[in-house]
């Protein structure tokens, strides 16, 4: 019986250690970097401040693009990076792999942040005026970038962190963000994935200010969820596009 209960479980290792075998480096370079990066522009000739959007651990989701022309209406342009494609992560493989914290940590993808401000080329880009915007996975990014790694964010003025990460692996909380960057970070109030209450903690301990979100769960903003218990909320969801817009408006293009 022990046997058979055992072998299961070395498959199962032997599978993830092939995987991590396989698996390309977690850091990647610009050459790689740059087919991941998609840019949205808002009305006129700029240059235009920046938002950098960072997805969460299941990768690109449609609903960025709704946040994309929410940062135009505030006068940003919109920089969408894909941290997986340029790695070959696709979404199976993000799903049991990122999520599950085998690979690709925060402080991984936050040196991305650092390659991408260092090789942005385009005219119409400010990028003296950078803001980051990060979701789940990608807002653990963003914060490590700010609070651990602030290397990583020179020139960053400000983060939008959106029902961040906060368990382990994330190493809360951290230090107040570089050169008192200004933080907003959205909390569902029904986040068993991030853990309301440990980010809740580890947030103000990072200087951050906190917006709860009643009856919301994690990705409470994409209509098509896939996590065990997650809920679209339309009512919050457009009021987070109108603050993300908003804190855009506050911190960069006034």
């Amino acid at each position: 019986m022990a046997r058979r209960v055992l072998f299961p479980v070395i498959v199962v290792a032997l599978i993830v250690l092939l995987t991590w075998a396989a698996a390309p480096p977690e850091r990647v370079d610009w050459a790689a970097l740059q087919d991941g990066v998609t840019i949205h522009y808002p009305e006129g000739e700029g240059p235009f401040p920046v938002a950098v959007l960072m997805h969460g651990c299941g990768g690109p989701r449609p609903f960025m693009e709704d946040y994309a022309e929410a940062a135009n209406r505030g006068g940003a342009a919109a920089v969408v990076m894909d941290s997986f494609a340029p790695r070959g992560i696709g979404r199976l493989r993000a799903v049991t792999t990122v999520c599950t914290g085998f690979r690709l940590h925060g402080d991984q993808r936050a040196h991305d942040i650092a390659v991408l401000l260092d090789n942005l080329p385009d005219a119409r880009l400010d990028t003296s005026r950078v803001a980051l915007a990060g979701w789940s996975h990608g807002a653990w990014a963003a914060a490590e970038a700010l609070t651990r790694r602030p290397v990583e964010a020179e020139g960053v003025d400000a983060a939008f962190l959106v029902y961040p990460y906060c368990r382990f692996p994330a190493r809360w909380p951290g230090k107040h963000a570089a050169n008192g960057a200004p933080i907003l970070a959205v909390v569902p109030e029904d986040d068993y994935v991030g853990d309301s209450a440990a980010c809740r903690d580890a947030l103000s301990a990072s200087g951050a200010d906190i917006v709860s979100v009643p009856n919301a769960t994690h990705a409470f903003d994409d209509p098509e969820p896939t996590g065990i218990g997650f809920e679209y909320n339309a009512e919050a969801t457009a009021e987070n596009r109108a603050r993300f817009t908003d804190f855009l408006e506050e911190t960069l293009t006034r």
